[in-house]
């Protein structure tokens, strides 16, 4: 149980037993789901250091469903001697099919969401995401 985690016990979040939510499904909550963008970053790009974050929540996600983060660079700052600052989309998705990820024409991978008619936005959002220069650079 997600309230054991994190000591919110919203009933909307916790709902096996008789809440007011319109299906039995067990809603994640948001900002759980939303940490797929910190761990998108820490595992893609080590040593980054999150600055900011902006989430718009457009649907739930519930226990059990497949869902995609995605981030899409928008933005590189070159901060000279300190690194670079870069602003990204962030966007979830939940429903996600198999089988549609892919690589681009520049080598990096892309999750192609016109295969799938039934992918549904979670959150939307934007972060800023600072790559320090290291010792070595």
């Amino acid at each position: 149980q997600q309230s054991d985690a994190n000591h919110d016990v919203n009933e909307m979040e916790e709902n096996g037993n008789g809440t007011t939510l319109p299906s039995s499904k067990q809603v994640v909550h948001g900002m759980l789901t939303a940490s797929l963008f910190s761990s998108i970053f820490g595992t893609l790009i080590p040593g980054s250091i999150y600055r900011s974050q902006s989430i718009h929540f457009l649907s739930p996600a519930y226990a059990r469903e497949r869902v995609v983060g995605i981030v899409k660079v928008t933005k590189v700052k070159d901060l000279k001697r300190r690194g670079v600052l870069v602003t990204c989309n962030t966007h979830v998705y939940i429903n996600c099919g198999m089988g549609i990820m892919g690589d681009d024409d520049d080598g990096g991978a892309y999750y192609d969401l016109e295969e799938n008619a039934d992918v549904v936005p979670c959150i939307t959002g934007e972060a800023t995401v600072w790559l320090p220069k290291t010792m070595d650079e």
